[in-house]
């Protein structure tokens, strides 16, 4: 068996120990992701509160799409069923 220097050589023992490893780096990054998920979410449900209560209180759609930096034109096609079902 040759190796160059540093290296480890590739026995059933290393890499087992390399296959366990990944797999608890991607364990850790699937619950990282469900986590971001629900506060991705939770984001959302805050910003689409605040635009309906933007626009329940008569903000314009202009006013919409500057806090969110969108076009007044995507702020409407996002927002304006859920304005409309708020109201």
């Amino acid at each position: 068996m040759t190796f160059i220097k540093g290296t480890i050589p590739d026995t059933p023992e290393t890499l087992a120990a390399a296959a366990l490893a990944e797999s608890e780096d991607t364990e850790w990054h699937v619950v990282s992701s469900d986590d971001e998920m629900v506060e991705l979410r939770q984001a959302q449900q805050r910003l689409d509160e605040s635009v309906a209560a933007a626009r329940a209180a008569g903000r314009p759609w202009e006013s919409v799409a500057v806090a969110t930096g969108m076009t007044r034109q995507g702020a409407t096609k996002r927002w304006s069923q859920l304005t409309r079902s708020a109201s």
